[in-house]
């Protein structure tokens, strides 16, 4: 939790727009094997932490629109989405395998979409989301040298 909300310190810090444009510098993905691997192993140990960002997210928003950088196989995204209806939820990551992955777990679960695509070239009209989370993303973001 430490991580995230450093993390989340961070994006505040900055405006969204300079935000996207470092996302955009140096994208990077998991390709298809790691996206399995990831969906067997690494997603189940992160879902007690998720639950409780989703706990704490639904807590704060009724409704809305909330979009998920790095949403890999959907988990937090399916979460928020199942407990909280009034919310339109979107995860974008730049793994195809990952939001295929997360596609087949979002059956049935209306408000919950995801994107094959880089979160810097978004699909959103400005001031259309009002709340932007990632976890467990920022480690594939390449920094500038």
């Amino acid at each position: 939790m430490a991580l995230f909300q450093r993390y989340l310190a961070r994006v505040m810090s900055m405006s969204l727009t300079r935000f996207i444009k470092d996302l955009l510098r140096k994208p990077e993905a998991i390709p298809t094997p790691g996206a399995i691997f990831y969906n067997a192993t690494v997603a189940k140990v992160l879902r007690k932490p998720e639950t409780k960002i989703a706990n704490d997210i639904v807590e704060k928003m009724g409704n809305g629109t909330i979009l998920d950088f790095g949403s890999g196989t959907g988990y937090l995204s399916i979460e928020i989405a199942r407990k909280a209806p009034g919310l339109q939820v979107y995860g974008i990551d730049l793994g195809r395998q990952m939001v295929k992955i997360a596609r087949r777990h979002a059956k049935g679960v209306d408000n919950a979409r995801f994107v094959f695509g880089n979160a810097a070239k978004l699909p959103f009209k400005d001031n259309s989301i009002d709340l932007v989370v990632s976890t467990g993303a920022s480690h594939h973001w390449k920094e500038e040298n």
